[in-house]
């Protein structure tokens, strides 16, 4: 069995330990209250005991009620439980976060989507897991973390070497090396050259992993997991049998020590195959069925794996459905906000610019009304200056009949019944007017009409006259001629001098 596949089913890409302090601008990132994502795994992986980790999980949620510490916490646990195939503890703590809350901080959304890459590698969905892990990037990169951005980078060689290695070299540089990171930084690296069976290279740098994990202050048995399958991968392509088996049976140790259920799996099958080829059919019998045995237990787990890819997913979509149904009322509501704005707005300046309309309106009425009342008190009509070659004898008499005998009451009065009584023709008459009053005949007799008829509705003893009887007493037999005649020689209406004269 090609022991190289049992490295590509590996399970663990390795966190590095250490605290973050981080400079942007010159300025130091303030970081005391809040926790790290990577200093929380760190102390979750130095304890073994799964028992111990779910104990530590628990009292560190009881001493920490910040919502965002608490998110990183069970972000931190999922991984640990993740890293050891138990799916259903990272469920559960997967599901335990407030997505919503998640998504509004981008450490948190970084923090989340880290995990989640790690998850997707896990079942299988590595271009769901080099996206995710690329978003992490992005994400610790905008807001200056760097060396969570570093391990998201070093993260993302080792996905993108498993889809593309032309792209490897390229992202272990983003993450560079730092005396914190410099084991997965090593272990990539050998990886990498694995991958591409440059096996002088990858030895190399598995022996600079190896010296950076033996001067590690803190244990973490998944490095030394992750090192044995690298030293077991590399004899096996050099056909070391025994160094391989050797790597192997460490690694076995290590994954029934810490309950590493499906990489032990991985790890018994290949050393049956490698007994097998050996011809040490019994050991590789033994081997065979402890492998067996090992599944048995992992069919529960493959149920958890079908749970989260449904309900996790279910979840995010409609966490997404809620917050775009919101959104969209948001929309609605601010477009109608904006309508009614508008609306009120046209509503003020109409209703303002009526508003002006009509005081001005009403104040040229008042003036009007009071010009009106004070050429009421003139007896006779201001006529123009008399001009030379006018008969103003002609004109005397004219005067006398319709003013002082008040002819221009009758309603049918015309031009020529004038004509007529004075004892002249009609055209003579006519331009004897226009010279005299610089008007025609109509408008001086419609003059002389409303000018009484101003008089009269001033005048207190003919206040119970209605306006078509002070029309008809001035010599209009029709109500709206008048009342057009009146407005269009005053400028207000009968009606508007007869209510001005009772509010004065």
């Amino acid at each position: 069995m090609n022991l190289f596949i049992c490295f590509l089913k590996m399970r663990y890409v390795p966190i590095v330990l250490y605290t973050v302090i981080s400079f942007f601008q010159g300025e130091v990132k303030a970081q005391d209250s809040k926790l790290s994502i990577i200093t929380i795994i760190q102390e979750f992986e130095s304890i073994p005991d799964l028992n111990a980790q779910n104990d530590l999980l628990s009292s560190k949620l009881e001493e920490n009620k910040d919502p965002r510490n608490q998110s990183i916490l069970k972000l931190a646990h999922a991984k640990c439980m993740i890293d050891r195939s138990f799916l259903k503890s990272s469920f559960t703590s997967l599901y335990d976060l407030n997505i919503e809350e998640i998504q509004q901080d981008p450490y948190l959304e970084a923090s989340y989507n880290l995990v989640k890459a790690r998850l997707d590698y896990k079942l299988g969905k590595l271009d769901k897991a080099i996206e995710e892990n690329n978003k992490a990037y992005q994400l610790f990169s905008e807001d200056s973390y760097v060396e969570e951005a570093n391990l998201a980078a070093i993260n993302h060689a080792f996905y993108i070497t498993l889809k593309d290695r032309k792209k490897t070299l390229d992202w272990l540089k983003k993450g560079s090396k730092t005396k914190e990171n410099r084991l997965l930084f090593y272990s990539n690296y050998a990886f990498y050259f694995l991958v591409d069976d440059q096996l002088d290279s990858a030895k190399y740098y598995i022996k600079k992993a190896q010296n950076a994990f033996e001067t590690r202050e803190n244990y973490l048995y998944l490095d030394d997991y992750r090192i044995q399958i690298l030293m077991a991968t590399i004899a096996e392509k050099r056909g070391d049998r025994a160094t391989e088996n050797q790597n192997l049976l460490q690694a076995q140790e290590l994954c029934e020590k810490f309950g590493m259920l499906e990489n032990l799996r991985e790890v018994l099958n290949a050393l049956s195959h490698n007994f097998e080829e050996e011809q040490k059919a019994e050991k590789a019998l033994v081997y065979a069925r402890k492998a067996d045995s090992v599944g048995q237990l992992l069919p529960n787990q493959m149920l958890s794996e079908e749970m989260i890819r449904l309900d996790l997913g279910r979840r995010m979509e409609e966490i997404k459905e809620k917050k775009d149904l919101v959104q969209e009322r948001l929309q609605n509501e601010q477009q109608r906000n904006k309508l009614i704005l508008l609306s009120s707005l046209v509503f003020l300046i109409g209703f303002i610019s009526v508003l002006f309309l009509w005081i001005k309106n009403k104040r040229k009425t008042k003036s009007l009304i009071q010009k009106n009342l004070e050429l009421t008190k003139c007896e006779k009509p201001i006529h123009s200056k008399v001009k030379k070659n006018v008969d103003t004898v002609l004109i005397e008499k004219l005067q006398k009949l319709v003013i002082e005998k008040e002819e221009f009451q009758n309603p049918n009065l015309t031009l020529d019944k004038l004509a007529k009584k004075l004892g002249t023709n009609r055209t003579y008459l006519s331009e004897s007017i226009n010279a005299y009053f610089n008007q025609n005949y109509n408008r001086w007799i419609n003059e002389i009409r409303i000018s009484k008829a101003r008089n009269l509705l001033v005048d207190p003893s003919y206040q119970h006259y209605s306006i078509e009887g002070v029309a008809k007493e001035v010599g209009y037999s029709s109500i709206s001629v008048f009342n057009s005649s009146f407005k269009k020689i005053t400028g207000i209406t009968p009606s508007q001098l007869r209510k001005g004269v009772l509010s004065n």
